[in-house]
């Protein structure tokens, strides 16, 4: 099965965070601002349009299931008399590509694995589209075992590779990425009503 979807999206006076001032410096509402600090304010911003494209498919074969999406997207703010230093600019955390793909694999007498892998192309941490941040590949996956009717055994890992996906970035270059390597075991019990 598959589906493919075309969409123009459109937020009106949309609200984000809006640098207003570049360090050294002292501001009238925040006092000082050291060097390669920013003085961001939440405001208005205008309009955000968001066209793209969207997919995804699945296909089933012997009780394997595989599966993929994508997502692809060419926003831009126009900040119109509220922010016209925003107009062409992207917004802040939004990737124009994501890319999607996994399966579930029966493995018999019970056993099943599943994986995902997910990428987003680069974004920008920042309003002004300055700090940009690297894209990224995460993978995830997961080993049950059906013990019996309702209870599953399992061991899962979100970012098995350990991969270093940034989050945001300060003006002075300092990074904050999101969890590295996620490992953990537990069981499941599902009860019939």
């Amino acid at each position: 099965t598959w589906d493919l979807t075309a969409f123009w999206n459109q937020l009106h006076n949309g609200i984000a965070n809006v640098t207003i001032g570049h360090g050294p410096g002292s501001f009238p509402d925040a006092g000082f601002v050291p060097a390669g600090g920013l003085l961001i304010r939440r405001q208005n911003v205008g309009d955000i349009n968001a066209p793209g494209l969207e997919g995804d498919v699945r296909y089933v074969m012997d009780g394997l299931t595989l599966r993929a999406g994508f997502d692809m997207l060419d926003q831009r703010v126009h900040g119109g008399t509220a922010a016209p230093q925003l107009t062409g600019k992207r917004p802040a955390q939004a990737p124009r590509t994501t890319i999607t793909g996994g399966f579930d694999a029966p493995l018999g007498n019970g056993w099943e694995l599943s994986a995902d892998a997910h990428y987003e192309s680069a974004r920008y941490t920042d309003d002004q589209n300055t700090l940009r941040l690297a894209p990224a590949v995460t993978v995830a996956a997961k080993l049950s075992w059906a013990v019996s009717d309702g209870v599953v055994l399992y061991v899962s890992g979100d970012n098995i590779f350990n991969a270093r996906v940034a989050t945001t970035e300060s003006g002075d270059g300092v990074v904050s990425y999101e969890a590295p390597r996620i490992l953990c075991a537990g069981v499941s019990f599902k009860t019939s009503p």
